[in-house]
Parts: C-alpha cells; sequence; structure tokens
C-alpha cells in the first residue's frame, strides 16, 4: 500500500450503443515508404479527443451524453498489450489536465512512480471512449 493510501481503480469504458465497430488505424504508403513498414516503426495510430469533463456521470451518459472534451484532435497509439492507459506529461500539463495520484510501473532499470491523472478519452470514429486514469508518460 502506498503512502496515499488504499486505491480503488476508476476505469470505465463508455459508448452510447453497443455496436463493435472497426475502423482502419494505421498509415497508407507516403514518400515511397510501404504504410507497413511504417506501422512496423510507428504501431498504430488513431485520432483522439482526450481532457477532462468534471461533469461527466458516466451513469448517465444516455441522459446527459458524452463528456464535452472539446473539438481538437489528438494522434494516439494503440497497444493492445498494455495493462493501463497513459499520457505524455506536456501534453497533460498544456491541457490543464490534475495530477490526483501516483503509481507504480516497472521500466528498464526498476520499478519507478509516475503521476497519474483523471482524464477521459474519446475516438470518434469507434464511438467508444474511456474514464480512468492516465499515468504520465515522460
Amino acid at each position: 500500500m502506498s503512502k496515499l493510501g488504499k486505491r480503488r481503480k476508476i476505469c470505465a469504458r463508455f459508448s452510447l450503443d453497443l455496436i463493435m465497430r472497426e475502423v482502419e488505424c494505421g498509415f497508407g504508403d507516403a514518400n515511397g515508404i510501404q504504410g507497413s513498414q511504417i506501422l512496423i516503426n510507428c504501431g498504430p495510430i488513431i485520432d483522439v479527443q482526450i481532457g477532462y469533463d468534471p461533469n461527466f456521470d458516466i451513469n448517465k451518459i444516455h441522459i446527459s451524453g458524452l463528456p464535452k472534451l472539446g473539438q481538437k484532435k489528438y494522434r494516439a497509439l494503440i497497444d493492445t498489450g498494455a495493462t493501463g492507459s497513459s499520457i505524455d506529461k506536456d501534453l497533460a500539463n498544456s491541457m490543464g489536465l490534475h495530477i490526483v495520484d501516483k503509481g507504480s510501473m516497472i521500466v528498464g532499470s526498476g520499478v519507478q512512480e509516475f503521476d497519474r491523472y483523471l482524464a477521459q478519452i474519446y475516438v470518434p470514429s469507434l464511438g467508444w471512449g474511456e474514464h480512468g486514469f492516465f499515468m504520465e508518460y515522460i
């Protein structure tokens, strides 16, 4: 247990419907380089909206709708093997996200503590989002 006390996991996915959607993400051929090679080098990328709407209530999504995150879209890397979500520290600071906790992560040099932010991320092309903790990425 950390010095912050026992943590409860706050992470919830949200959608206005239960339809399973598919969307293309990644890269097409560009400047003589095959999209598949760019995908290997950069990973699958998709446009998302991210921020924090303090008035968003996941239990009332069908009444109040999606969180209000603004219209700006950011490029996000999809890591299907990740156990959690992360956000660039500079991006989190520029968006005014608040640090709400600290969490531990295993890195090459051992276990390290990182700040965690509470945020929502929404993938417009999938009509899907997530509300929860995002570990800082330096």
